[in-house]
């Protein structure tokens, strides 16, 4: 599996460089939870309950999660990782914050993803998954 370092890492220190293009989540896009809270999801970040940030720096739509540094001004574990797990059962777009406190993106990588077996009643940490609702 090809794996893709952090960008603050990747960031070209002088001209003629450039650092890899990060791949875009196939779930960009604004919704709101099953609870009512807003989810703005772009090309490079998570945006959930309007204040909490999550910068991606692994994305794999054929796997259907992302791993994200949690920004340093979140609430909760501030300068840790995520792991955001998704799923698509065809009638409801399904997401598990499978981890979010990992010491570093690797350990978010390869925690083990959340259980989609049956979403509505759980597998997301003993929960059930979180619905993406469009507003």
């Amino acid at each position: 599996m090809k794996r893709i370092f952090p960008l603050f890492l990747l960031l070209a220190c002088d001209g003629g460089e450039t650092s890899p293009t990060l791949e875009a989540p196939e779930i960009a896009g604004s919704y709101v939870d099953d609870f009512g809270s807003a989810h703005i999801i772009t090309d490079t970040t998570w945006t959930m309950y309007d204040t909490t940030l999550f910068h991606f720096v692994e994305v794999d739509n054929e796997g259907d999660w992302l791993v994200a540094h949690n920004d340093p001004t979140n609430d909760y574990n501030p300068d840790q990782y995520s792991r955001m797990d998704w799923m698509d059962d065809g009638t409801t777009l399904w997401f598990c914050q499978t981890v979010y406190d990992a010491p570093d993106a690797d350990t978010a990588a390869t925690t083990a993803p959340a259980d989609a077996s049956d979403p509505a009643t759980g597998g997301c940490g003993g929960f059930p998954w979180s619905q993406l609702l469009v507003p």
